[in-house]
């Protein structure tokens, strides 16, 4: 069989076996390799733990698993609440095929079993899945067909463990049957993959998240697989930290650093405004409330994925960018004004939900943007902007909207007109619609 390589620290302890009358020990070891899938702090993730188990204390391979625990690092968290579930009677008769797709707890992992015919030993790949159950249950059918049909469901749930660790998983094992007769198989390799995410009204409520601090040193994993007789091995990993922000991704997600102040974001598919402690990563198309604090945008460009920045502060806009051309990002103005004659809804369709919590009588608003480089602009009611490297303000009013710039310059199209005039610093633009002579 190929050997397995892993990267990291990687400790296992190795026991000792004692066979028949004799006092010959054989060695018998576990390593183990885990990973977050996610990309920053605090996002939901899958969990992947892969097991090596090597031995041959069992007719010249390891014994049967009959237990394994995986500890997972402090910080892990997530919520069941509102996923489907699959009962452990129901895949045991009719395996994964009567199981609602969205009782699957996570992708689909593998396994590698050693099965016995006469005096050979032979090699079985097989699936490991994982599925919720009740409660806090989980269950993970390992199924293999090639040569023999070897299948066994793991039953196991969640419980809280000490530090450095956090959520621990317990799995008991049955023994796997090959042929009659044979010896029972011998998993000789686990990879489990753990953590779903659902959809509900647009938000995705993830099964796992990755811990919203890491420890120095890494994050702290520990696995423990008993097998048949009672014998342990242990081993323990340490994954590499993650950064605290995802980088952006053209047209995807955006990330926003708090400068000063107070800064909400209202991301798609929500109706409340949640406040953002430092920095983190908005997906395209949040709502952004800066108008008590400031904050730094970075958006993903089209070439080679190289950040561009700006600042922003002092209104309400919407942020939504390219996916692909110029990657371009514009900010709408999303403020309500509810005081003006004939009193008209926020430009963005996204923000009428939100709109009649936030009614203040308001007869403008207004948005500040700094920038230096890189493909930004405004959206308002009766004008759009596009800059090259500059400092300016866009007004919305009842009856008109305004640009002012203090630095650089600043592509102004009217919308009323359907012209574009350019604007340099200390440049002023009014746009508004004709009115009617009486």
């Amino acid at each position: 069989m190929e050997s397995h390589r892993w990267t990291g620290v990687v400790a296992a302890l190795t026991i000792a076996v004692l066979l028949g009358s004799g006092a010959t020990a054989i060695a018998a070891t576990v390593a183990l390799h885990s990973s977050f899938s996610a990309s920053a702090l605090g996002e939901g993730t899958t969990v992947t733990a892969a097991l090596a188990i090597s031995g041959s204390e069992y007719v010249g391979r390891p014994a049967p698993v009959t237990a394994l625990t995986l500890r997972l690092p402090a910080g892990v968290e997530g919520s069941r609440a509102g996923f489907a579930v699959c009962e452990a009677a129901v895949i045991e008769m009719f395996g994964p095929v009567k199981c609602p797709q969205e009782s699957r707890a996570g992708p689909e992992g593998s396994a590698e079993l050693l099965v016995q015919f006469g005096n050979e030993t032979a090699e079985e790949a097989a699936s490991a899945q994982a599925f919720f159950g009740p409660g806090e249950e989980i269950y993970v059918l390992v199924d293999g067909h090639s040569p023999v049909s070897a299948e066994t469901l793991m039953k196991g749930s969640y419980t809280a463990g000490p530090p450095p660790h956090g959520r621990v998983l317990s799995l008991a094992a049955p023994l796997v049957e090959s042929v009659p007769g044979a010896p029972y198989a011998s998993i000789v390799s686990l990879a489990l993959a753990l953590g779903a995410s659902r959809d509900e009204a647009g938000v995705s409520t993830p099964s796992i998240t990755v811990p919203q601090t890491c420890p120095s040193g890494g994050f702290p994993w520990a696995a423990s697989v008993t097998f048949e007789g009672a014998a342990t091995a242990e081993a323990a990993y340490s994954s590499p930290c993650l950064p605290a922000v995802a980088p952006p991704i053209a047209g995807t997600r955006q990330t926003l650093q708090v400068t000063s102040g107070v800064v909400t974001v209202r991301r798609p598919g929500t109706t409340e405004f949640a406040p953002l402690a430092l920095a983190g990563s908005i997906p395209n198309g949040s709502e952004v409330d800066v108008s008590e604090g400031r904050a730094a945008i970075a958006a993903a460009t089209a070439d080679a994925q190289q950040p561009e920045r700006a600042e922003i502060y002092g209104g309400r806009l919407l942020v939504d960018q390219q996916a692909s051309g110029s990657a371009a990002t514009r900010f709408t103005l999303t403020q309500p004004i509810s005081g003006c004659p004939g009193e008209f809804p926020p430009i963005a369709p996204a923000a009428l939900a939100s709109a009649a919590k936030h009614r203040s009588g308001s007869k403008s608003r207004h948005l500040w943007v700094s920038e230096h480089g890189g493909s930004w602009g405004t959206n308002g009611r009766y004008v759009s902007t596009t800059v090259e490297g500059t400092r300016w303000l866009t007004i919305d009013e009842c009856h008109r909207s305004v640009v002012e710039v203090a630095a650089g310059r600043v592509r102004v199209h009217d919308l009323i007109r359907d012209i574009t005039k350019t604007l340099t610093a200390g440049g002023r633009y009014v746009a508004a619609p004709r009115r009617r002579r009486r």
